[in-house]
């Protein structure tokens, strides 16, 4: 052991060896202690803005109205989302209807929140209508592309 540490070469080099065996040990057990599991909800994932409406009166999304009727719907918006979303809701149909929200329609919609909105849907014709609902969600302060007619 003396002759090694006698010769200053062997004993830097000795000395190397120990720090990158010692280092490389630590690093190894510190891998394995850090736990990537828990930090899984700390980041709110942003792949994707999942708002949806539900109603115990539409099938689908879909209102069947016959001619020359007028109903009031509830609909509500769901936020499946850990932030706060912005929306717009939305329908469709090829018949004369007209669609318009008895409550304000408030554009946000915090994390898990649940919001209910009376809209009064009337057919103006003689023919049974079919309405699509939809809604169009994004991140707060953004421009929406709807598809349909926005319902205010």
């Amino acid at each position: 052991m003396k002759k090694i540490f006698k010769n200053t070469r062997s004993f830097y080099f000795t000395l190397i060896i120990m720090l990158v065996v010692v280092t490389s040990l630590i690093s190894i057990s510190f891998s394995y202690y850090v736990d990537d599991s828990s930090n899984t909800k700390q980041y709110a994932k942003v792949e994707g803005i999942n708002n949806i409406i539900s109603s115990d009166q539409l099938n689908d999304n879909y209102l069947t109205l016959a001619g020359n009727t007028e109903e009031t719907i509830t609909v509500n918006v769901i936020s499946n989302n850990d932030f706060t979303s912005s929306f717009k809701l939305s329908y469709e149909t090829t018949s004369d209807v007209s669609v318009t929200a008895i409550d304000s329609i408030d554009d946000t919609i915090d994390a898990h929140d649940v919001l209910s909105y009376k809209i009064k849907v009337k057919n103006n014709s003689n023919n049974t209508a079919i309405i699509k609902f939809d809604i169009v969600s994004g991140y707060v302060d953004t421009t929406f592309n709807i598809t349909g007619t926005e319902i205010k």
